[in-house]
C-alpha cells in the first residue's frame, strides 16, 4: 500500500484542530479544558485514526470503512500512530486522571503504560494545543508531556525517563532524523525549542513575548516545522525552516 507522507499529518492535524503560527506575532483566551479529536495517519495503510466522543476510530482516506478501534468504556483522546504503522498511542481519561495507552493493531489488543493519578495540566488538553504523544523513529519509545516536562517511555511501559527538568515544557514532537521539538512556557509566551532527541543543549527557534507557539510537527526530512501561533482570539499556522531560521505564514 502507499505510504502517506508525514507532511500530510502535519497539515491535516494542524488544520483540523484549529492550530496556530510563529515568529510573526499574536495572545490567547482562557483555554477550554476539553480534549478534542486529533487525526493521525496510519503509515503502512491508507487510513486515518481519530477520536469522536471519546471513542477511537479508523477510516479509509476516501471516507469509507469506518471502524471503532479497541472498543471499551474508556474515554480516548489525542491518538498518535507509530512510524511503523503497527501501534497507536493515545490518552485515556478515567477516574479523573489521564494516562497513556497503546493499541496494538497486530494483536488487536490495547494496554495501559502510565499509571498517574492526576489530570493533565489545563494548558495541554484544550482546543488549541495538541497533546498527542510522539514516537521515536524506531517505534520503540513514546515521547510525551506530563507535569510540565517531556518524558520518554518504552512502548511496553518501562524505563520512564525525563528528557527535560524545567517544569515548563509541553507539546513535543520527534522527527525522523532524531530531533525533538517542544514548546516552552515563558510567562505569557510559549516559544519553540529544538534539540537532539537525547541531547541536553536547546536551540531556541522563536522569540515571542505574548503569543503562544504550540502544536508543532516536523516535515519528513526534519528541516521544517509546522506549528500554531495563538494570539488572543486568533490561531494561525506557520512554517519554520530550522536551518535558515525563517518562517512563513500559512493562514
Amino acid at each position: 500500500m502507499n505510504i502517506i507522507k508525514k507532511i500530510t499529518v502535519l497539515l491535516t492535524a494542524s488544520f483540523l484542530i484549529f492550530m496556530a503560527g510563529f515568529g510573526c506575532k499574536k495572545d490567547a483566551p482562557p483555554p477550554t479544558p476539553t480534549p478534542v479529536p486529533t487525526p493521525t495517519i496510519v503509515p503502512h495503510d491508507e487510513k486515518i485514526v481519530y477520536t469522536f466522543n471519546g471513542a477511537l476510530y479508523q477510516i479509509e482516506t476516501d471516507g469509507k470503512e469506518k471502524e471503532e478501534l479497541f472498543p471499551d468504556s474508556n474515554s480516548k483522546w489525542f491518538p498518535s500512530v507509530s512510524p511503523d504503522g503497527w501501534y497507536v498511542a493515545y490518552w485515556v481519561f478515567s477516574g479523573g486522571a489521564y494516562n497513556l495507552w497503546i493499541g496494538d493493531f497486530k494483536k488487536n489488543i490495547s494496554y495501559q503504560i502510565t499509571f498517574d493519578s492526576a489530570g493533565l495540566e489545563a494548558s495541554t488538553h484544550n482546543i488549541t494545543i495538541n497533546n498527542s504523544p510522539s514516537w521515536t523513529p524506531d517505534s520503540e519509545h513514546i515521547i510525551y508531556s506530563r507535569y510540565g516536562d517531556i518524558w520518554k517511555i518504552t512502548r511496553d511501559g518501562f524505563n520512564t525517563e525525563a528528557l527535560t527538568d524545567t517544569r515548563n515544557n509541553i507539546s513535543p514532537a520527534v522527527s525522523a532524523n532524531h530531533r525533538l521539538i517542544y514548546s516552552k512556557i515563558e510567562g505569557s509566551a510559549y516559544n519553540l525549542y529544538v534539540r537532539a532527541l537525547y541531547g541536553k543543549h536547546d536551540t531556541q527557534l522563536t522569540s515571542y513575548t505574548g503569543e503562544k507557539a504550540v502544536s508543532s510537527f516536523f516535515s519528513p526530512d526534519g528541516k521544517t516545522v509546522v506549528y500554531n501561533l495563538i494570539n488572543k482570539d486568533t490561531v494561525n499556522i506557520y512554517k519554520f525552516n530550522i536551518d535558515s531560521k525563517t518562517c512563513l505564514l500559512y493562514t
